[in-house]
This record gives C-alpha cells, sequence and structure tokens, in this order.
C-alpha cells in the first residue's frame, strides 16, 4: 500500500532539503510529529515545519546529465532498484555514471526512492551542478 511515509523523504532528510535550497512549498509537510497533506496551507520556514517532497518531485529536478570534466566525460542520470546478491533487497541507487569511457561516477543509496534522490539534489546543489 502507498502511504505519505513511503514516498516522501524523511524529517531529517526534508531539514537537509531545506538547507540546500529546496523551495519550502509543496503539498506534503512534516514536523516531528505528522507527516500530511496540505495543498493550500503553505506553512511558514520557522524550523518547525519542513516542505516533504515526493521521489517524484525531487527527480524531476534532477539533471538528466551533467558534464563534468573531473570524471572524465558526460554523467547520465541513472536509478536502480538493488535487488542483486551484493545489496540488500529493496534498496535504491540513484547514481552519475559515464559509460562512454571507464570513468567513476557518484551514486547515493538508501532503503527509501525519495531519500537517495534527496541525497542526490543535496550533493548538487553544494557543489553547484543544479541550474
Amino acid at each position: 500500500m502507498t502511504t505519505p511515509e513511503s514516498i516522501c523523504v524523511s524529517l531529517e532528510m526534508a531539514k537537509k532539503l531545506q538547507k540546500a535550497g529546496w523551495r519550502q512549498r509543496g503539498f506534503f509537510w512534516r514536523n516531528k510529529n505528522y507527516l500530511g497533506w496540505c495543498e493550500k496551507l503553505k506553512h511558514p520556514a520557522t524550523g518547525k515545519w519542513f516542505a516533504c517532497p515526493t521521489a517524484e518531485e525531487i527527480l524531476r529536478r534532477l539533471p538528466d546529465c551533467i558534464e563534468m570534466k573531473k570524471f572524465g566525460g558526460t554523467q547520465q542520470l541513472m536509478i536502480r532498484s538493488m535487488e542483486w546478491d551484493d545489496y540488500k533487497e529493496g534498496r535504491w541507487m540513484i547514481s552519475y555514471d559515464c559509460y562512454e569511457i571507464s570513468a567513476e561516477g557518484f551514486e547515493f543509496t538508501n532503503d527509501s526512492l525519495a531519500n537517495a534522490a534527496a541525497s542526490c539534489y543535496c550533493y548538487l546543489a553544494e557543489q553547484g551542478l543544479l541550474s
């Protein structure tokens, strides 16, 4: 069953997204005791309420490709469900990889697709790679 907890970021990740510049608007909001949908209410950024985006909202803001000279070329966005022997079943990986050459990219894993995507968003924001 799909619930807000299964598609939205955690409170910890919502706080990190706010610090990374994620605009504090949205349908889902979270504080210490509550996660819910407030379509018309725009909570003030008081430090008590945090916008709580879904995986889809975050993935739509990630670039498809990133040109990174230090990694040797264009890095392409990859989203994988890691269900093979080397990984715990049900974990998600968001990464930017380059298959044109043997260059290593970077990756973010989490049990939640939303949290993996949020980790990637925060890293790209810190690196100045979001447009």
